[in-house]
Order: structure tokens, then C-alpha cells, then sequence
């Protein structure tokens, strides 16, 4: 067995950091269909503050940080921001309430690469979870119309060349998906493949087209949805 994946949690409400704990434990995972974690987590720290989880971060160094966004003393946007500063070697993502276009801005642009709605946590934190650890941001779909609205505001400059002549029939439905904002999970139940399947058709979509970092694929998708 591999190393495990090292969380910390940081939120002020008890019962919620108890209720997290358990969605990610081994006995939790496949509460619904498809819905696991490769890799075994071990929660090594619990934070009811932004200072204390910043501490944390420092001297533990977890591989990832699960927080909300409005934790007292320092907030999640200024934990990310020293953490980003300070370059600690640990992902952030985001549990939050709130749906305002700043908040996620920011939380982005200070390289958090989680951003799940509270509501939705039941749901989404595992796949969230899995994502970030390989590397891939996740942000719930229901933060979807954000999303699109702040990538269509970037200018023509920066967007992705298009090469989508070069994609299969399939590859073109699943990046109609992806400009959705549905996860892979969603994608294999509306195709009825694997979700490995679904992933291995997204690397080479992203190989195909040249595409480069780890929004890159979404960015494409919603910019070039009425050509697919």
C-alpha cells in the first residue's frame, strides 16, 4: 500500500469537521456508484481558525488543505494567500456557502484548486479530493454560470487555438460535457463507460490539442462550445 494522502481540516463547527472526517474515511467511499478515492487519507490535523490551520500548514505540510472559506481570526482567502506566498507545498480546496463571483475569483487566482458549496459536500468532496490530489482543479457545477462568465470575460488573446478537427466523434461529446462542467463521474453515467474511460479520452484530448495546464481542457471547452 502507498503512502497516504495527508489531509487537514480546518472549519469552526465540530460536528462538520466529525461529519468530513467520516465521508473520507475507507468505510464511507462508495456511498454512491463510482464515488471512491484511489488513495487511503489520513486526516493529521484539525483547525477551528484560519491562524491555527496556517500553523498547521507550516509545520505538518499536508498534502492537502480542506477549509472554509470564512474560517475566523484569518480567513481561507488569507490562509491561500500565505500559503501561496510562502510557497508551502500543499493544495488547497475550498468548502464554502458562499456563490459570490469575487470570492471565486480570488480563491483561483491564489492557486486554491477546490471549490465545493457546502450543500453539495455529501456528494462532491470525494471526487473533489481525488482530483486535486492528481493535480486537477475541481469546482462544484452548481458554481457552473460563475465559471463561464469569468472565463468568457478573458480577452480573444488569451484563448486556446482551436484544433478540434483533429478530435473523434466521441472526444467532441465529451468535451460538450466538459463545457457543462459535468465531472467524469456524470460523463460516464450519461455515456455508460467507465469513468477511466472517460478520463483516458480527456488525456487525449488534451494531448491533441496541445493544451496546457490544469484548467486548460475546461477553459477550451466552454470558449469553442458552439463548434463542438
Amino acid at each position: 500500500m502507498g503512502r497516504k494522502l495527508r489531509v487537514l481540516i480546518a472549519d469552526g463547527h465540530p460536528i462538520f469537521r466529525m461529519g468530513l472526517k467520516e465521508v473520507l474515511s475507507s468505510k464511507h467511499r462508495g456511498l454512491r456508484e463510482g464515488n471512491f478515492l484511489h488513495e487511503e487519507t489520513d486526516v493529521i490535523g484539525e483547525a477551528s481558525d484560519g491562524q491555527t490551520a496556517l500553523e498547521l500548514l507550516r509545520r505538518e505540510k499536508p498534502d492537502l488543505a480542506i477549509m472554509d472559506v470564512s474560517t475566523s481570526g484569518m480567513d481561507g482567502l488569507e490562509v491561500a494567500n500565505a500559503v501561496k506566498n510562502e510557497r508551502l507545498p500543499v493544495a488547497i480546496i475550498f468548502l464554502t456557502a458562499l456563490r459570490e463571483q469575487c470570492i471565486l475569483d480570488r480563491a483561483l487566482e491564489l492557486g486554491v484548486m477546490g471549490y465545493v458549496l457546502k450543500e453539495n459536500v455529501v456528494d462532491e468532496i470525494v471526487e473533489c479530493v481525488q482530483a486535486v490530489s492528481e493535480g486537477r482543479y475541481f469546482i462544484s457545477p452548481a458554481m457552473s454560470s460563475l465559471l463561464v462568465r469569468k472565463i468568457e470575460s478573458r480577452s480573444a488573446k488569451d484563448r486556446i487555438p482551436v484544433g478540434i478537427e483533429t478530435l473523434t466523434s466521441t472526444e467532441r461529446r465529451i468535451l460538450r460535457y466538459v463545457a457543462e462542467i459535468k465531472t467524469s463521474i456524470q460523463i460516464a453515467r450519461d455515456m455508460s463507460i467507465s469513468v477511466k474511460t472517460v478520463q483516458n479520452h480527456r488525456n487525449n484530448i488534451v494531448s491533441k490539442l496541445g493544451l496546457q495546464g490544469n484548467m486548460a481542457l475546461l477553459k477550451f471547452a466552454i470558449e469553442h462550445k458552439s463548434m463542438l
